[in-house]
C-alpha cells in the first residue's frame, strides 16, 4: 500500500527524518571521518571555484562604443534628442 497520497492530504504524519546529530551518533568514527574529509574537500572546492570566479571577472574594462553604434541608435527612433538640447522627429516612412 502507498502512503504517498495519504501523506500528501496529510491523513498519514509524514516520517521523522533523523537530524543530522542523531545520524552522525549512529555512524562510526571511520565514516564521520570519511564524511568530514569530503565535507572539507566540497568547501576548498567551491572556494576556488569563487576566487577563480572573482579573478576572472573584471567589471571595470569596457569597450568603447563605436562611432557606427551611435548612428544606429538614431535610426532604430523616430524621435531623438540632441545634445544641444534640442529635439527631433521624423516624419519621413521608412
Amino acid at each position: 500500500m502507498q502512503l504517498g497520497g495519504l501523506i500528501k492530504e496529510g491523513i498519514v504524519p509524514r516520517p521523522k527524518t533523523p537530524t543530522p546529530a542523531e545520524t552522525v551518533r549512529q555512524m562510526s568514527d571511520s565514516e564521520v571521518r570519511r564524511l568530514a574529509e569530503q565535507l572539507l574537500e566540497k568547501e576548498r572546492a567551491d572556494a576556488a571555484l569563487k576566487n577563480d570566479a572573482v579573478a576572472d571577472h573584471n567589471p571595470g574594462i569596457k569597450r568603447e562604443a563605436s562611432p557606427m553604434s551611435d548612428y544606429m541608435f538614431c535610426l532604430r527612433y523616430k524621435a531623438q534628442r540632441f545634445v544641444n538640447g534640442k529635439f527631433e522627429v521624423d516624419l519621413t516612412d521608412d
